[in-house]
C-alpha cells in the first residue's frame, strides 16, 4: 500500500516547486477541503479551521475547533487534516483535495515512513480517513493561498469548542470579497 500510495501522491519536498500563491478553486465534481491550525506552544493549546469549497469557489462548508493537548506546531497541523478529513467526511464522499500550508505534515502523510513516532498514529489515522473518499489528494500551498482556513482557526479561539456552518463562514472571519479575492485574481490573468 505505501508504493502506491507515494505513486499517487508523488513527494513535493522542495517550497518553491509547484506551490500556488492564490487559491485555485478544484475541477467540476471534485471538493476542495483547506485546513490549518493556529497553535501555542506556551499553552499547548491548539484551534483547527477547515473549509470545503467547490469547483465554482463556493463554500459548502467549514468548521472549528480547540485542542487542549497538542504538543507541537507539527501535532497540530495533523490534527487539523484529521479533524477535517472527519468532518468533511460526515458530509462528502466525492473526490477530495486536501490542502495545508504545512510542506511537513503533508510530506509525513505522503512517505508514511514515521509511524513509529510520536505522529505516527495520527498518520496512520490520517491515511485511513482519507480511504473513506472516491481518491484523496494531499497538497502543499503557501499560508497565502490558505488565509481563509488560517482565519478559521485564529476564530476558533473566540468561539465555542466546536462549530460547524454550512454554505458559509462566520462573518467575524473576513470579508466575503476577501474570500473571493484570489480567486478573481487568478480568473483575471
Amino acid at each position: 500500500m505505501k508504493v502506491e500510495f507515494n505513486e499517487v501522491f508523488p513527494i513535493n519536498e522542495n517550497r518553491n516547486q509547484n506551490v500556488s500563491s492564490s487559491w485555485f478553486p478544484p475541477a467540476l465534481d471534485i471538493l476542495k477541503l483547506n485546513v490549518d491550525a493556529a497553535f501555542s506552544a506556551s499553552s499547548g493549546k491548539a484551534r483547527y479551521g477547515m473549509v470545503v469549497r467547490d469547483s465554482t469557489g463556493k463554500i459548502c462548508l467549514c468548521a472549528v475547533s480547540k485542542e487542549e493537548d497538542a504538543n507541537t506546531v507539527l501535532h497540530a497541523e495533523l490534527k487539523a487534516i484529521l479533524f477535517g478529513l472527519k468532518i468533511a467526511c460526515n458530509n462528502f464522499t466525492e473526490t477530495l483535495i486536501v490542502e495545508s500550508d504545512s510542506l511537513l505534515a503533508i510530506n509525513k502523510i505522503r512517505k508514511q515512513h514515521d509511524t513509529l513516532c510520536e505522529w505516527g498514529s495520527l498518520i496512520t489515522d490520517i491515511v485511513d480517513k482519507s480511504l473513506d473518499y472516491g481518491t484523496c489528494y494531499f497538497h502543499h500551498i503557501c499560508r497565502s493561498a490558505n488565509v481563509l482556513a488560517h482565519n478559521i482557526a485564529k476564530l476558533s479561539c473566540e468561539t465555542e469548542d466546536f462549530m460547524i456552518r454550512r454554505e458559509s463562514v462566520p462573518p467575524t472571519i473576513c470579508n466575503h470579497n476577501i474570500i473571493y479575492e484570489s480567486y478573481r485574481l487568478r480568473k483575471k490573468k
